[in-house]
């Protein structure tokens, strides 16, 4: 039996700015290494095509606390997150490609995928579960979608829990910090019998944020949850495998605020109501069952989740609009189930490395909105979003005589895109112009995404390779709410040259990658005089590189510095607000360097 126990205590105000909700972001911190190659290393990591991927180390999520996706992000190069309408509803930019911050108008659609222990996630709501006992962290930049089932086409992040095993193990730890920060991670697995084994793992975790509410002078940016995750793992035998997973997860927020940058003289005192809130949780089931058979292994996944959010806040933007404000009542619900079947090579020595499936999603979502504040549009939006999603997709690779290995997949994607929504206006609207507007619409949305790729394996295990890759994000719907427009399908092209190098026993390893992505039908989400809604780019590009290196002069100290340049540029973007050809994508970062020592 291995019981670990650990107290700690954080010293030190840890703060940020940005968005004006409390989360302990990774930029304030020392920047631990990443180990980021072109090639996984381990069989159930290994992809048939060479590609770019960044891997979190476990220890780095466990020695930074990091419990969100958005956290662990945050460490990656060519990656930047950003704060959406919801504190728990965080939106990404990969490289040239940028998510949609304003999920209202997509029923929380992303364009970077997330599989938690094989379950996949679709929607921004649930993107933000609490991750804790991570066992791996990785992001696969760019499409994959000849690998991964779940649509997306900015990156896949792929995150697995420690599984339950033969030796008994338990783990207690509390950790106190600034600003009033607890947190107690508790789990325990072990052996039911000689082939079942069960574990439990739980986290609680409150802090009471480092702004100072201008209303009442108490402390503001409350962050709390609660999560738990149940597990049972069983194998009949060696060539068969059943795991059960059941979790749960609960937030109560201070809701997000916005800071006027140009009247207010201090960033840490914000103006809110005592009675705001940001509440909401999920809960989420997954089945899967691995066959394995000699050199290959067969794998279904069916998972179920609902989640729900509520935020509440009778002063929204008072800062920015004071002395008046928007009062806003908001809550979003989303219940989705999914189905994978995925079939695989496992041996690395084998010369046809290949992976094919099937992915099938139905998602609903629905939106009740209570704005106020804004003229003949404030009232109630109510909408119901349903997204059906089928996938075939497969890739090989093979190792030719020599040193070249050449690879090719396919994917065919179909979307089903139902909307129904309306839009009732307070009678001060009405006054003002205002009038009810009901909407039902709906689209199909197909596409035919190929992959292609060529690597020269060099004498020394040194690596070159070149992937070119084809992306696709569906388009959407118009919903009543003021300036909504039907937008199209958004295309991309994706090229990208890569290198990775380790020298002397990996004393020094490498990673360089040159990328270029054209982009058709760019989806931009854009402000207009009558609301907010979401523009195509007729014609966008992105060129940028990236370079990793780490040193490791010795078993326990350990050098990293990374660096990534992305220049992003609207080719062609003529839309009924403006002109903006010519001018860089919002949200994407010029440069970001990373730097990090660990002894």
């Amino acid at each position: 039996m291995k019981v670990k126990t650990t107290c700690a205590v954080l010293f030190g105000a840890l703060s940020s700015a940005n968005h004006g909700n409390a989360e302990y972001l990774a930029e304030n911190r020392v920047l631990d290494p990443l180990l980021v190659s072109g090639l996984t290393t381990s069989e159930k990591d290994s992809l048939p095509g060479s590609s770019s991927v960044s891997v979190v180390p476990p220890e780095t999520i466990e020695e930074k606390n990091i419990t969100t996706v958005r956290q662990a992000l945050e460490l990656v190069p060519s990656v930047m997150v950003s704060q959406a309408e919801s504190s728990r509803a965080s939106s990404f930019t990969v490289r040239g490609g940028h998510e949609i911050t304003f999920h209202e108008l997509t029923g929380g659609r992303t364009s970077v995928g997330y599989y938690i222990d094989d379950i996949p996630i679709a929607d921004a709501y649930g993107r933000d579960l609490t991750i804790f006992s991570v066992d791996k962290f990785a992001l696969h930049k760019g499409p994959h979608g000849t690998a991964f089932g779940i649509p997306h086409c900015m990156g896949i992040i792929d995150v697995t829990t420690r599984q339950p095993g033969s030796e008994s193990e338990g783990e207690l730890s509390f950790l106190h910090g600034s600003y009033e920060l607890n947190q107690v991670l508790a789990r325990v697995s072990g052996p039911v019998s000689s082939n079942l084994f069960f574990g439990i793992d739980s986290l609680y975790s409150e802090d009471e944020g480092w702004f100072t509410n201008k209303e009442t002078g108490n402390s503001y940016g409350k962050r709390g949850l609660a999560s738990g995750r149940a597990r049972l793992r069983w194998l009949p035998n060696d060539d068969m495998e059943f795991n059960l997973i059941l979790g749960i997860d609960h937030h109560d927020d201070d809701p997000v605020v916005y800071v006027h940058s140009g009247a207010s003289t201090d960033r840490y005192s914000v103006y809110a109501a005592p009675e705001a809130y940001s509440t909401g949780g999920q809960n989420y089931e997954g089945l899967s069952f691995l066959w394995r058979r000699d050199g290959w292994q067969m794998k279904s996944i069916t998972s179920h989740r609902d989640s729900d959010f509520d935020d509440y806040d009778p002063v929204l933007l008072k800062e920015v609009f004071d002395p008046g404000s928007t009062p806003r009542l908001r809550r979003q619900d989303v219940s989705s189930w999914t189905q994978e079947f995925r079939a695989e090579s496992t041996d690395p020595n084998e010369d046809i490395q290949w992976r094919t499936g099937l992915f099938i999603g139905s998602r609903d979502s629905s939106l009740y909105h209570d704005i106020r504040g804004l003229g003949p549009w404030e009232g109630l939006n109510q909408a119901i979003y349903q997204h059906d999603d089928l996938a075939l997709y497969g890739e090989f690779s093979r190792r030719l005589e020599g040193h070249l290995e050449w690879s090719a997949g396919m994917r065919f994607q179909n979307t089903d895109d139902a909307t129904t929504s309306s839009f009732v206006p307070t009678s001060l609207a009405e006054t003002l112009g205002g009038s009810t507007v009901t909407m039902k619409k709906g689209d199909v949305f197909f596409g035919v995404l190929p992959m292609a790729g060529l690597a020269w394996n060099w004498l020394d295990g040194n690596q070159t390779y070149f992937r070119y890759t084809r992306g696709m994000q569906p388009g959407g719907l118009a919903v009543a709410s003021g300036g909504s427009v039907d937008y199209q399908t958004e295309y991309s092209n994706h090229v990208e040259v890569g290198h990775n190098s380790s020298f002397s026993e990996d004393l020094i390893e490498c990673h360089t990658a040159i990328f270029y992505t054209d982009y058709k039908d760019y989806q931009s989400f854009q402000f207009n005089p009558t609301g907010t809604t979401i523009f195509n780019a007729s014609k966008a590009h992105a060129l940028g590189a990236e370079t990793e290196i780490r040193f490791r002069p010795e078993k326990d100290f350990m050098i990293y510095v990374g660096a990534g340049l992305t220049r992003a540029r609207f080719d062609d973007f003529k839309s009924s607000i403006g002109d903006f050809s010519g001018n860089q994508i919002n949200d994407i970062p010029s440069g970001k360097i990373n730097a990090g020592v660990s002894y």
